[in-house]
């Protein structure tokens, strides 16, 4: 059994070293010559939370003026639901924001 084994290691690193000839030229990405790969990944999480936080507040800033639009047009029920649904979305994002904050520092 181990000799099988032994045959097969031997014959896939013959198929593999062309492969990985080939591919010799390959440049790569910037953690990876550092090392710094924590780095990197603390860099990309802070800019998809941030990005994210700040769709939410777009969007809930938006619900807010919707809201306050309704309130001049003599709706004030419909009103009230887009302002409290607007607050709402506006302290989700900060909380998001912040947790984010926590693991990635």
């Amino acid at each position: 059994m181990k000799s099988y084994l032994l045959i097969a290691i031997f014959i896939s690193t013959l198929f593999l070293d062309p492969l990985l000839a080939a591919n010799s030229g390959l440049e790569l990405p910037s953690w990876a010559n550092s090392g710094n790969l924590e780095g990197e990944l603390s860099s990309t999480g802070q800019n998809v939370a941030g990005i994210i936080s700040m769709i939410v507040a777009l969007l809930a800033i938006g619900g807010m003026l919707v809201g306050a639009g309704f309130f001049t047009v003599g709706n004030p029920d419909r009103g009230k639901t887009y302002l409290f649904g607007g607050v709402t979305g506006l302290i989700l994002a900060g909380s998001v924001y912040g947790i984010a904050a926590l693991f990635i520092n």
